[in-house]
């Protein structure tokens, strides 16, 4: 009963979600430039909209994917807490974030973050 649970959230409802939410993301996508980091990426299902973008890195926390018995095949960080990113200061040009911001349990810490990783 559960895998079918997730079969119907994950094939059903998310990708409607996705297919709307990229209608959205596509109308301001041409503002991301540059090395981008893309925080909760899943599976990285708006990547294509991202073209001007130099390199797409994902990260993702592997305690939500657990529940699913998979990280998801783009991932290309795991790091479980948003407030302590495994990256430089001024790293990236650009910082995603979308669907997964709820999650984070000290938000302004979480923006703190960001912003220290982000470029000037």
């Amino acid at each position: 009963m559960r895998k079918l649970y997730y079969f119907i959230l994950d094939k059903l409802i998310f990708q409607y979600f996705h297919w709307l939410l990229g209608k959205r993301i596509r109308k301001f996508s041409e503002l991301a430039t540059g090395k981008t980091l893309d925080i909760g990426c899943g599976d990285k299902p708006y990547k294509h909209l991202f073209g001007d973008v130099t390199e797409l890195i994902g990260t993702n926390s592997s305690d939500y994917y657990n529940e699913l018995d998979r990280l998801p095949s783009e991932t290309d960080v795991v790091c479980d807490d948003g407030t302590q990113l495994p990256f430089g200061d001024s790293e990236f040009d650009t910082v995603l974030n979308f669907q997964v911001l709820p999650v984070f349990k000290d938000m302004d810490a979480f923006f703190l973050e960001i912003r220290r990783v982000l470029k000037d």
